[in-house]
């Protein structure tokens, strides 16, 4: 039984390097919106395709190294991350503009965050318009060094950590008034979670951690939208819908 294992072992980094390092294998990456008991805001709101801004991978440069563009002091938009591959990183879940759109669209409905939401082709009158642009969305996968260590890697069975995990998402929105197409309000959000795992953590659900980083962003947005509510920053918008111009 111990010859067993420690062979197991001993090809585990030859099992890991050719198993999903990214999003692109099969993968369980499933969103699942939180609910809320607050009450909905009394806008209808149209949300527009998301724009997906994210950087391609350079040639030589390592994706794990890059870090989200932080927010500009000034209220410009950041710039996008040269090289850090989030593109190659999650072409089994493309297109990622369409998949963030409808599952932020469905988080707002299942919330009943607003009065009404609607995807922008689908609502003929919103008092609001959401814009959104994807600055990061990925997920990677990467093994511990002790993996590829002969011997050293029967380590593993006493339960320390051989794989690590991790999820980044940043977005910028913006919330326009319909009739005048100005805009009223912007957030840059974002969000990054790791994880550990071990040999016996058999349950992990590949990608669950871009999921848990795209609520977390979520419920930033609407806590944000709402804190603006409250302080009167949407006091020039009408209650329901509105005419676009």
């Amino acid at each position: 039984m111990v010859m067993r294992t420690a062979s197991y072992l001993l090809i585990c980094p030859l099992a890991i390097l050719s198993g999903c390092m990214t999003l692109n294998g099969p993968l369980a990456y499933r969103y699942v919106p939180p609910l809320s008991n607050d009450p909905p805001l009394p806008f209808r709101v149209s949300i527009e395709k998301f724009s997906d801004e994210r950087p391609a991978l350079t040639p030589g440069t390592p994706s794990s190294s890059q870090e989200g563009p932080e927010p500009d002091q000034s209220g410009a938009q950041p710039e996008p991350v040269a090289g850090s591959g989030d593109r190659e990183a999650t072409q089994r879940i493309e297109p990622v503009d369409a998949q963030v759109t409808m599952a932020l669209l469905e988080d707002f409905r299942m919330s009943r965050f607003f009065e009404s939401v609607e995807y922008a082709d689908s609502l003929k009158s919103s008092a609001l318009v959401l814009r959104g642009t994807i600055w990061r969305f990925t997920w990677s996968e990467r093994p511990s060094p002790i993996v590829f260590m002969p011997v050293i890697n029967l380590l593993a069975l006493c339960g320390i950590h051989i794989e690590y995990t991790s999820a980044t998402v940043s977005f910028h929105i913006e919330l326009i008034d319909s009739r005048t197409d100005k805009r009223i309000t912007e957030y840059d959000l974002s969000e990054q979670i790791e994880d550990a795992f071990t040999l016996y953590d058999q349950s992990a659900e590949s990608g669950a951690e871009l999921a848990m980083a795209l609520r977390s962003v979520s419920q930033q947005l609407k806590a944000s939208i709402r804190a603006d509510y409250e302080s009167g920053k949407f006091s020039s918008i009408p209650s329901g819908g509105g005419t676009r111009r």
